[in-house]
């Protein structure tokens, strides 16, 4: 079994390995990795290369192309992700499949991507989108590292551009009661909804996916554990929500009183249309039965028409922001606020909301600080 070195850079070595011949072709197949040191640690590292393949230790796997393996890695997160994820996965790998599908897994090389990467901002890719991509190549090239398809994800070798951050504007209150008070004139269930979705900061698939039994009316907190969503195909899938958890949100005094509210709209609808409503029904929806729930679209297109008609520039999801934003400025740790938005990770929620919690940690000094404060004179030392 023949193996060959080549170094690529200063102290920086290609290893290859013939492991057979392509029967049509007759070319020779080959499994190859990178090493770093010396060109006599090169040799032995080779010769201990050999010895893997012979003994059959390493994979042979290199020899398929990216858009092969990219099929067989999203058939594999597809039961583990929510068919929206899968979409925008499918969606941001378009570019790989078309510039770099045919590249065989063993020659794909950060600089390769560093290329690509370059080509695609000058043809007009915004530099978050090229992150974006990067970030979902990633996952998937240290899935073939772990299947030993690789031995290095070259996604680890390249430089993707640099993401802007994220620039999140405190959303004025005034601005939502407008909405709320004019939803309240002609579609009184997007008022409710809106008003729970400000004051718990839920997703939009969180919402519709909430039943009455989600409600403890005496403890005051409302049980978050499902998502309304749309499958691969956009059919409608009532699934987990986005983490796979569930979590408890405290409800407030206005919020639960508007809510009890909703429920005798939602019984008096139902007897106007001579029907019961389910006893498990959707919270919100436009069935009388509640039986079937409101879709994510069909709640984001009426927040949208609403929000414009009273003059406010803002999309559904400004409302999550607005939950952490004021929880933030109310003084609410971050960890509270990201258990609320149902973020896996409080450091998200920093990450998202750094400023907010920067004018916080100002406050907190002034505050300790306040309490240690004396009159310059009394700092003064006496020379006598």
């Amino acid at each position: 079994m023949k193996g060959t070195k080549t170094q690529i850079r200063p102290g920086v070595w290609r290893l290859r390995v013939v492991t057979g011949y392509d029967a049509q072709t007759g070319n020779p197949r080959q499994a190859s990795r990178t090493f770093s040191g010396s060109k006599k640690e090169a040799d032995s590292a080779l010769s201990a290369f050999v010895t893997e393949v012979q003994s059959g230790q390493v994979s042979l796997e290199g020899s398929v192309t990216l858009a092969q393996f990219l099929d067989r890695w999203l058939a594999h997160i597809e039961d583990q992700r929510s068919p929206t994820t899968i979409r925008g996965y499918r969606e941001k790998l378009g570019r790989v499949r078309r510039d770099l599908g045919a590249v065989r897994m063993a020659t794909l090389s950060g600089q390769t991507l560093d290329r690509t990467y370059r080509r695609w901002l000058d043809d007009g890719a915004t530099p978050a989108t090229v992150h974006g991509i990067h970030r979902v190549l990633s996952a998937a090239l240290h899935q073939a590292v772990k299947w030993g398809i690789v031995a290095r994800a070259a996604t680890e070798m390249a430089t993707p551009p640099s993401r802007p951050a994220r620039q999140v504007a405190a959303l004025d209150p005034s601005v939502v009661v407008a909405i709320i008070s004019e939803a309240r004139q002609g579609d009184p269930v997007l008022s409710a909804a809106v008003v729970v979705a400000a004051t718990t900061g839920i997703r939009r698939g969180e919402l519709c996916g909430l039943r009455w039994s989600d409600l403890d009316w005496s403890a005051g907190r409302l049980m978050v554990g499902r998502a309304v969503k749309y499958g691969l195909q956009r059919e409608i899938v009532v699934g987990p929500t986005k983490t796979h958890q569930e979590r408890r949100i405290g409800l407030d005094r206005g919020t639960l009183e508007v809510l009890a509210e909703h429920r005798a709209n939602v019984e008096r609808w139902a007897s106007e249309a001579g029907v019961s409503v389910d006893p498990d029904g959707y919270m919100f929806t436009l069935d009388p039965t509640a039986a079937t729930p409101w879709l994510p679209d069909s709640y984001g297109h009426a927040f949208q028409r609403i929000a414009t008609k009273v003059g406010a520039a803002i999309s559904l999801h400004d409302l999550r922001h607005f939950t952490a934003t004021q929880a933030i400025a109310a003084g609410v740790d971050v960890r509270t606020v990201a258990g609320r938005l149902g973020h896996a990770d409080p450091s998200v929620t920093l990450k998202v909301y750094s400023s907010f919690v920067a004018d916080r940690d100002m406050a907190a000094a002034e505050a300790v600080g306040g309490l240690l404060r004396l009159r310059p004179a009394a700092l003064e030392v006496s020379d006598t």
